[in-house]
């Protein structure tokens, strides 16, 4: 008889049985790189589809009230999740706009510094470049060293490049890296940043779901984070979090300005031109579905051992070994690849 050590409320155990039941995957098809792009849950896809017949069905009433009805329940969904002041937490398509808003509307001029490390996420690396081109700004790079023992290494690089460069402006760090996949230690990192006058962006893409956030306590500047990964929700679904002294009645300002008249930080972010907002509507239906999961912890109890369980194995067989501790990797763990050259 099968184990089935992790089930949802219903009694159905997770893996192949749970794809079949909620997912819309091929029976074929074994969805190793969910962080990508995500999954949609078929009750989750039934209500952004009950969302869009009422925004067919009466779409003036949908765009001028319905609609910022359930926004404001979205926000104050993923506030609380979060930790934050649902005033200081907007909605937006993806990490890539959010990164995208808050560099652009800073003010940067020529020869400011921003601070990234190696494991900086493509987009940021290439909106970087694009202001180092356009803006003149300076770029600071702290290679994060692989294999990771423990996060003293990070910390250690960071300060060393801090105290190198005490003028810079702007710290990015990644709560969870992916490419290779690494928790970093983003609380001391902040504190480190603060302590040399710097501002601190988290680029948060991989963490909702996977760890706790709490915002309030990491007092980072900006946080930004995807919904449509490991929360379930369409894809188009992200958050950004700006501290409240940092808004202003023009900054920072969505990628596309439109004409809601409404100037207020949440404002501007609310309507950003004619489209389908149903993605964003239906955020609290990928809670939910977490909810009818078993909550986040068995999710996350189920995801991670069974990512470690798989590393080790590969591990093993490879006679190699992990890239990072299992401590400091939640739901992708990387595996350092056999070869017969040492200068690999």
């Amino acid at each position: 008889k099968k184990q089935c050590h992790f089930k949802d409320l219903e009694g159905t155990c997770f893996g192949h049985d749970l794809k079949r039941k909620y997912f819309y995957l091929n029976d074929s098809f074994c969805n190793l790189n969910h962080g990508s792009f995500g999954t949609v849950p078929k009750t989750v896809a039934a209500t952004q589809f009950n969302h869009f017949l009422e925004q067919e069905s009466f779409p003036d009433t949908w765009f001028r009230q319905t609609y910022y009805e359930y926004i404001n329940n979205t926000r104050t969904a993923l506030a609380n999740l979060v930790n934050a002041n649902v005033d200081d937490l907007v909605l937006v398509e993806n990490a890539s706009s959010a990164v995208n808003s808050i560099l652009r509307s800073l003010g940067f001029k020529s020869g400011d510094k921003i601070l990234r490390l190696s494991t900086a996420y493509g987009m940021v690396i290439n909106t970087l470049e694009w202001m180092v081109q356009t803006m003149g700004i300076e770029v600071v790079i702290v290679e994060v060293e692989f294999p990771v023992i423990d996060s003293s290494q990070i910390l250690n690089a960071v300060t060393a490049a801090l105290d190198s460069n005490p003028d810079i402006k702007l710290c990015i760090f990644s709560h969870i890296s992916s490419m290779p996949a690494l928790i970093e230690p983003v609380q001391l990192l902040t504190s480190l940043a603060h302590l040399k006058h710097s501002l601190v962006m988290i680029d948060g893409a991989h963490a909702p779901g996977v760890i706790d956030i709490d915002l309030t306590s990491l007092n980072a500047d900006f946080y930004l984070g995807n919904c449509h990964k490991w929360l379930f929700a369409p894809k188009g679904t992200a958050f950004l979090h700006v501290k409240s002294a940092l808004q202003t009645e023009l900054s920072p300002e969505p990628t596309v300005i439109s004409s809601s008249g409404d100037f207020s930080f949440v404002g501007r972010y609310k309507y950003t031109g004619t489209r389908d907002y149903t993605a964003f509507t239906s955020i609290p239906a990928g809670l939910q579905f977490i909810t009818q999961l078993g909550g986040f912890q068995s999710v996350r109890d189920y995801s991670h051992t069974l990512a470690v369980q798989a590393a080790e194995f590969l591990a093993a067989a490879w006679n190699t070994s992990l890239l990072v501790p299992p401590a400091m990797s939640g739901f992708m763990v990387n595996v350092i690849l056999p070869t017969s050259d040492p200068s690999a």
